[in-house]
Order: structure tokens, then C-alpha cells, then sequence
């Protein structure tokens, strides 16, 4: 038998001669790696619950990566249900009302209504402006005040909505699912070697005393 001393509880316990691997501590029940690392009998433990972080960091790391997946496939899907408004012809008319409405939830996701009113054919006529951030909402309104002109697409079958649509959309800045994927690829690899570098900390320590 060989007697170490537990690393969480530092009481005294026996461990069979040649066996290494996963113990649990039969004082404090926590677990831990006891390994022959030179080959020449000379012994050291690791404590089993930094290596099962590195295995959670990069859990993490891929539930992020499947979450921005999911994210893109979403906006994906929810551009392709939109109306294709691209031939619709094109009208100039002036803003005599704006305003940011704030949160509002769609059918498929959650956006910011901006309420545009304008003069058309005689009549005051109003759309939506849907942006995806409130702080390009409050841009949009700020940027377009009472009496600016602006571009508006015009539903060319009559009595279908929508009837109008804002040309180009809110402005946003958008990012490609290569940008999205690497990013959050670059972001799993940087927490994988921080929880490399923990356990690499606690070898060395063990080591060194």
C-alpha cells in the first residue's frame, strides 16, 4: 500500500501499490488522479476536477458555436419568408411623421417599429419600419426628421399587403456566417487553452512542491 496525502481534505489515505487512475478520497469523497508520470516510480496527483474543466470550457465553447449556427439558420429562414419587394418600382415621398415605437415581437422574431408617415396618392398613408437594434431605430428617426425625402418601394398589386416598403431597410451593420462562425470559433479555441493552461498550472505546482 502506498500512503498520500489527499489534495482537498490533506488527510492521510492508502492507495494499492502500482494502481493509478481516478480515487475518491474516503475522508472528504472528492475525487482525484493519482499517476505515475516518470515511469520510474517517482508519483504525483492531479486533482481530477481542473481536467473536468477543460472538458467544460469547451463544452461551453460549442454550445456558443451551435448557438450562433442556430442563430444564422434563423435569420436565414425568416429572410427567405419575407416578401421579395427588390421589383416593386421605386417613389420619393416626405416624412410629416416619424417616430420609434420601440420593442415589438413578429411572428418569428422580436424587432424595433419605426412608424413612418407620408403623403401618397392624396391621401396620408403609413408603414413600418422594422430595425433590428433600438439603437438603429433612434438612428433612423434621427437621421430622417419631419420633412425628409426618401425612397419607398410601392406594392404593385392593389389591395395586397404590405402596400409599402422602406428602400434598403434599416440600416445595420450585417455580418456574414463566415464572420459569425469564425468568431465564435476563435472565441471556443481561446476558452479551450485558458482551461489548458489552468490544468498545466496545477501539474507544475505539483511538481515543484
Amino acid at each position: 500500500m502506498v500512503e498520500i496525502v489527499c489534495p482537498h481534505c490533506e488527510g492521510e489515505i492508502e492507495l494499492p501499490d502500482g494502481e493509478y487512475g481516478e480515487f475518491s478520497c474516503p475522508l472528504c469523497e472528492e475525487d482525484f488522479i493519482w499517476e505515475d508520470e516518470s515511469g520510474h516510480g517517482d508519483v504525483s496527483f492531479i486533482e481530477s476536477e481542473n481536467i473536468e474543466l477543460s472538458y467544460k470550457l469547451a463544452a461551453i465553447a460549442v454550445i456558443i458555436v451551435i448557438f450562433l449556427i442556430v442563430m444564422v439558420i434563423g435569420s436565414a429562414i425568416s429572410s427567405i419568408e419575407e416578401t421579395d419587394t427588390t421589383t416593386w418600382p421605386v417613389e420619393q415621398v416626405e416624412i410629416v411623421e416619424i417616430s420609434n415605437e420601440g420593442r415589438c415581437c413578429g411572428e418569428s422574431q422580436s424587432y424595433y417599429r419605426v412608424e413612418i408617415k407620408f403623403p401618397y396618392d392624396g391621401n396620408e398613408r403609413s408603414t413600418t419600419l422594422k430595425c433590428n437594434a433600438e439603437r438603429d431605430a433612434e438612428a433612423y428617426v434621427e437621421d430622417n426628421p419631419v420633412g425628409t425625402t426618401i425612397d419607398i418601394r410601392v406594392n404593385p398589386v392593389k389591395g395586397e399587403s404590405p402596400f409599402f416598403e422602406i428602400e434598403g431597410g434599416c440600416p445595420s451593420p450585417e455580418y456574414t456566417t463566415t464572420e459569425i462562425v469564425s468568431s465564435a470559433a476563435c472565441f471556443g479555441l481561446i476558452i479551450v487553452i485558458i482551461g489548458f493552461e489552468k490544468i498545466s498550472e496545477v501539474i507544475r505546482s505539483k511538481r515543484q512542491g
